[in-house]
């Protein structure tokens, strides 16, 4: 029972504060996407980036009750690097493209 009181009072990445706004930055640029098939993948982005912290939350829960290290903590960290550089870099692109995008100058009517 101690143990499992102990669990819950270990902070979670996931509701880490930083880890809010990253997320919440993330989604507001996302939302500002205006093709559909670029939104929806990627909001697939940001969802498995959730998923992929909520396994770093469970390994640490996991050398807590056994004293072991999961052998795949290095390849969730990877991935979580690597999702946020692909989010990155797709937001960076399409602001880039939408920003380059001007609309014509309208003509002086006299």
């Amino acid at each position: 029972m101690k143990l499992l009181w102990c669990l819950k009072m270990i902070p979670k990445l996931a509701n880490n504060p930083r880890f809010i706004e990253d997320c919440r930055r993330y989604q507001e640029r996302i939302d500002a996407v205006e093709d559909q098939g670029n939104r929806i993948a990627l909001e697939k982005l940001l969802v498995q980036l959730k998923t992929q912290v909520s396994y770093i939350d469970r390994s640490h829960d996991q050398i807590i009750l056994t004293g072991k290290m999961g052998d795949d903590i290095t390849d969730i960290r990877s991935n979580i690097t690597s999702i946020k550089r692909t989010l990155d870099n797709k937001l960076d692109q399409i602001e880039r493209s939408r920003s380059a995008v001007k609309p014509a100058p309208h003509p002086n009517v006299e």
